[in-house]
């Protein structure tokens, strides 16, 4: 497994072997790194390995329109290790959760989508996808149990929290560099969504980036984007362009105060880790099904009911046509 290692760790790496002879002073070893990098960087070196996740007893990748294990490998390029095995049998407290989170609300068909959702993040093809997930919901209704469930399945190296409200400012975006997964607890509701800056993270555009006090990079990002929320993002873009790029998930029933478990994400993970890998594979596998001739990211009816609730509420004039103001007039059928 591919570990991050920071220029500065390289500098001081050559100042132990070399320093006194060849380089004297801390800028000349970290001119050296620099070198160094630009001479060995192949900023695809990730970006097109092959999709998988490596666990206990293997990598895990896709093969022929199926999952394979193959023995561990530096070939693989993975950059993030889970120490499980998939396991037979049903996740039953993750999907007690799931039911009750989308009672009726197309349950059946939410929990579709959310097992793809699972299996792509882990095998790194939901950016591949050009996609976003966004779990919608008011506070205690679930939402915040399964990214927090999806967040503990990587090591937190591999985890950035960037809101894509922030995704115009070079420094924020400099952190989902060589991510896994940016997931995100809480979208701010007033704030507007930089739709440009959106379309060109998620579309596997090579973006600018800038840490601080350092010099500007470019890289591709291919973190699985997932955030929480209780209202829709506020947005300028309405093309569909925007709108493809988004999984809408509902979570529609708040548990009340005395039903609210404390960290029950942790509880899920510790009886149902390998069950919900497992789960996460068949997910996987009915997005490489697809329609029968190419794999396809699983839409349920509620993610389009979402969407054109959010299309209308993005729409000024349609919002005036079927709002019902307090005088009671209404658009006449």
């Amino acid at each position: 497994v591919y570990r991050p290692i920071s220029l500065k760790a390289i500098a001081t790496d050559i100042s132990r072997k070399y320093g006194g002879k060849l380089c004297r002073t801390w800028e000349q070893n970290k001119s050296v790194a620099q070198m160094i990098y630009h001479a060995a960087v192949d900023p695809n070196f990730f970006t097109n390995a092959t999709p998988g996740i490596a666990l206990r007893d293997g990598f895990w990748c896709i093969e022929d329109g199926g999952i394979v294990r193959k023995d561990h490998s530096p070939d693989h390029r993975a950059i993030h290790y889970v120490d499980a095995v998939p396991q037979e049998g049903q996740p039953s407290m993750l999907l007690d959760t799931l039911n009750e989170a989308f009672d009726g609300h197309h349950p059946v068909e939410q929990i579709r989508q959310v097992r793809q959702i699972f299996g792509l993040v882990l095998f790194q093809l939901l950016s591949r996808e050009q996609r976003a997930v966004f779990f919608l919901g008011a506070p205690a209704s679930g939402k915040f149990t399964i990214l927090k469930l999806l967040t503990s399945m990587f090591p937190e190296t591999a985890v950035s929290s960037v809101s894509p409200l922030e995704w115009d400012d070079e420094k924020a975006k400099a952190a989902m560099a060589n991510k896994l997964l940016n997931a995100v607890p809480e979208i701010d509701r007033d704030a507007k969504l930089p739709a440009s800056h959106f379309k060109s993270v998620t579309g596997q555009d090579k973006i600018m980036a800038r840490m601080p006090f350092e010099k500007p990079f470019f890289f591709v990002c291919s973190a699985a984007q997932v955030f929480n929320g209780n209202f829709h993002p506020v947005i300028t873009d309405t093309t569909e362009a925007f709108w493809r790029r988004w999984l809408m998930v509902r979570f529609a029933r708040t548990r009340p105060t005395g039903e609210r478990i404390t960290d029950y994400h942790e509880k899920i993970m510790a009886n149902e880790m390998g069950q919900i890998l497992q789960w996460a594979f068949e997910g996987v596998l009915d997005y490489l099904e697809g329609d029968g001739k190419k794999p396809s990211v699983y839409e349920s009816p509620q993610h389009h009911a979402e969407i054109e609730e959010w299309r209308g509420n993005a729409n000024s004039v349609a919002v005036w046509l079927n709002d019902i103001g307090e005088n009671g007039i209404r658009l006449n059928e």
